[in-house]
């Protein structure tokens, strides 16, 4: 069995294949029974009179939230949320425009049809008021918006309160624009049901009212989970005339009246659909099962020629960070001839392969070293025989001779406490060189071979390091400020008291270093690699580390104030005592961390993953963590007086004796998690479960 990658304790990794996007989420559809809910959308191109066409895999869209025309939560739902947990029958949805045919004309009519089993229209009608005699004539138009503040409603109005027609349930001035060409409004009086192929936002009445009874009984016998008689239905966005059962995804579709040239757009889904699979851990088995997917939502935009398919599919794990996932899998296929499970595998195989491989060492600088013989042509050739180091005197003088020394060879050599200062060594060989107190300032080393040197108290003040190897060097107390280290790689050097301040890092390679009490400041290391590393007091104030990595690195007591730290990655860290105030660390992740009486004050941690970490006693006063996981956290006797934690999830961590005065816990998840003792006073609890309990 291939060695699979080491996965992060709460993210199952998704493995993809072909033009498709894929997401997992945890839930429990039957508490309670943990599952993953696999999500898995392709983007196309809509072909009039052709098969729609899959964008490329690095076109395609994620998996993403409802999405509302115009950023306003309470107008029309452009897209609604893919990651429901489940639905039981498919959406097909339809925004756009309806253009009048011919233009500027006073009506149209639009029809949406899909398959053998959708067949749908509605009446565009221009602008018309109420007369004494009835609706006034339409007035011409170009186009009409297909959103529901076009539809009959309005203020009040229990199944369309943004649409026209009522003002607090007494008919208004203007007629809705969009009403079902069978039963066009005639009277005053008349009350027909909206008409618009536009998702329904989940707080209107239609879906509302399927999300059951919430009464003691619940509070008894089913909290925290849907009461018994929650109606699955609630997740289907499409009005209920817009649903039907799953379709294959060859099917034949049908627009018009939706497009300023095309008065009819013929058109088929290409018979491609996704299929998901779970790669158990070796622990667990070994095996690969497939994940059956349904065809549950179908959006068309009519006015980008897009249509947007998503799949969903359900698999039961023992618990909800399913630890006998190594990773799942998701891939497109045809849906009239299905790949093998053993073609599947190897495919499967080739791509974590394909991940796992070790990076190409990075291009050396214009001269390259002569290449070296094989293995077998060193054991034909009896042992191999270095060159003797150049002599220092030799080197000396070579120095002071003003000589080009970019490619020059000081392979072992002892260049201690020698001037390099503005010298031209792009990529010179100075593997295991003496450098004790050497000066490089302003130098050009840019692909330079640095392994192995012992260079302690040097200084490579504003240095160009581009592309440079420093791996395994002893760099002790050395100065590297100012100095581009763009790409270089510094892996398990040791450079503890080495000044790295305002120094270039981006993407580096610092994994297993010993970095004790180094200083970063204001350093840019984006994309940069500490992981492993040694980090113990050392300090990245002001610096930028967004995607940088210190999975499994030691860093206690190390300050990270006032860095830019977006998408930063520390699983594994131990980083107790440590400071991150004021950092800017969006969608970082410190899963499983020790962060133990950290200071996070004033911390943008929005969207941050902090599931299986330890915060006790960590002091949060005043981040914003909108939207953060706190899954299995332990935040035990922490401090976080006015922290924004709206939409965050707590489920199953402790928060015993935690101090969350005036915070805000909006919609918040507190399921199963443990909150003996935690204060509360002037917290913000509407929409969460503690508002209930």
């Amino acid at each position: 069995m291939l060695d699979l990658p080491v996965r992060r304790r709460e993210t199952v990794p998704v493995v993809t294949h072909g033009s498709i996007a894929a997401a997992v989420r945890p839930w429990q559809l039957l508490p309670p029974q943990d599952a993953l809910v696999v999500v898995v959308k392709s983007s196309m191109t809509i072909v009039p009179e052709g098969l729609a066409e899959p964008l490329p895999p690095g076109d395609q869209e994620p998996p993403t939230g409802d999405v509302y025309f115009d950023e306003d939560p309470q107008g029309t739902l452009r897209y609604a949320s893919d990651h429901a947990p489940f639905k039981p029958s498919a959406d097909i949805l339809m925004v756009g425009h309806a253009y009048a045919q011919p233009q500027r004309s006073g009506a149209t009519n639009v029809q949406l049809a899909f398959g053998q089993s959708l067949r749908l229209s509605l009446a565009a009608i221009g602008d018309r008021r109420w007369q004494m005699s009835g609706p006034s004539a339409p007035s011409p138009f170009d186009r009409i918006p297909l959103r529901y503040e076009r539809a009959f409603g309005g203020p009040g109005h229990r199944e369309n309160p943004v649409g026209r027609g009522l003002v607090q349930g007494v008919a208004g001035p203007w007629l809705p624009n969009l009403e079902r060409g069978d039963k066009l409004l005639r009277s005053e009086q008349d009350r027909p049901a909206p008409v618009c192929f536009a998702p329904v936002p989940a707080t209107w009445a239609l879906r509302a009212s399927r999300l059951g009874t919430y009464d003691g009984t619940w509070l008894k016998e089913r909290w925290p989970y849907f009461p018994r008689d929650f109606d699955w239905r609630y997740f289907n966005a499409a009005p209920p005339e817009q649903q039907i059962a799953y379709p294959r995804g060859d099917e034949g579709f049908y627009l018009a009246g939706v497009h300023p040239r095309l008065s009819v757009i013929n058109g088929k889904l290409p018979g491609l659909a996704p299929r998901a699979f779970a790669q158990q851990t070796r622990e667990a088995g070994g095996k690969l099962w497939e994940i059956p997917l349904n065809l549950d939502t179908v959006w068309f935009d009519a006015d980008a020629l897009k249509v947007c398919l998503v799949w969903r599919g359900i698999l039961n794990v023992t618990r909800e960070d399913a630890p006998e996932i190594a990773l799942l899998h998701a891939c497109m296929d045809d849906v009239h001839a299905r790949a093998t499970m053993e073609t599947i595998q190897q495919r499967l195989f080739a791509l974590i392969e394909g991940e796992m491989a070790p990076r190409v060492s990075r291009a050396p600088g214009p001269e390259a070293p002569p290449p070296v013989g094989s293995v077998e042509d060193g054991f034909l050739a009896g042992p191999v025989k270095l060159p003797p180091a150049m002599p220092r005197e030799e080197a000396a003088a070579l120095v002071a001779s003003g000589a080009v020394l970019s490619g020059v060879s000081f392979f072992h050599c002892d260049l201690t406490d020698m001037d390099f200062r503005g010298k031209d060594l792009r990529g010179a060989r100075l593997s295991g060189a003496r450098l004790e107190g050497a000066l490089f300032d302003g130098a050009d080393l840019a692909g330079a071979a640095l392994d192995r040197v012992s260079a302690a108290r040097a200084s490579f003040k504003g240095a160009n390091l581009t592309g440079a190897n420093l791996s395994g060097a002893s760099l002790t107390n050395a100065i590297f400020s100012g100095a581009v280290l763009a790409d270089a790689t510094l892996a398990d050097a040791s450079a503890s008291g080495a000044a790295f301040d305002g120094a270039e890092l981006a993407r580096a390679n610092l994994a297993d270093a010993t970095l004790i009490g180094v200083v970063f400041d204001g350093a840019s290391a984006a994309g940069a690699t500490f992981s492993g590393a040694a980090l113990r007091l050392a300090t990245f104030r002001r610096a930028v580390l967004d995607d940088a990595q210190m999975y499994d690195c030691s860093a206690e007591e190390s300050s990270f104030d006032d860095a830019s730290m977006v998408r930063f990655r520390a699983d594994d860290a131990k980083l107790s005592k440590g400071s991150f105030q004021r950092v800017r660390a969006s969608g970082c992740s410190f899963q499983a961390a020790d962060l133990r009486s950290a200071n996070f004050v004033e911390a943008d941690l929005s969207a941050g993953i902090f599931s299986y970490s330890a915060l006790d006693h960590a002091v949060l006063h005043r981040v914003t963590a909108r939207g953060a996981r706190f899954r299995h956290a332990r935040i035990f006797r922490a401090h976080a007086v006015k922290a924004n934690f709206m939409e965050a999830d707590f489920e199953s961590a402790d928060l015993s004796h935690a101090d969350l005065r005036g915070a805000n816990l909006y919609s918040a998840e507190t399921l199963r998690a443990t909150l003996e003792q935690t204060r509360l006073d002037q917290a913000l609890l509407a929409g969460s479960k503690l508002a209930r309990s």
